[in-house]
């Protein structure tokens, strides 16, 4: 269950990824505190997303 992970990881300061298709404003819970890679299912979108994961992956790496 996304909602119970990620107010876990908020609880105790691990770092989540969060992806969706959806909108961050359409994720049921406050999204605001735990970062969220929304991204549409084409080439494009796909690319994206990778190049935003890779970035998010590094920034986790880096601050720990």
């Amino acid at each position: 269950n996304v909602v119970t992970e990620a107010a876990h990881a908020r609880a105790i300061g691990k770092p989540l990824i969060l992806i969706s298709q959806d909108s961050a404003e359409d994720l049921p819970f406050d999204w605001k505190y735990m970062p969220v890679i929304s991204y549409n299912l084409s080439i494009r979108g796909l690319n994206n997303l990778k190049e935003n994961l890779i970035r998010r992956v590094r920034q986790i790496l880096y601050l720990s």
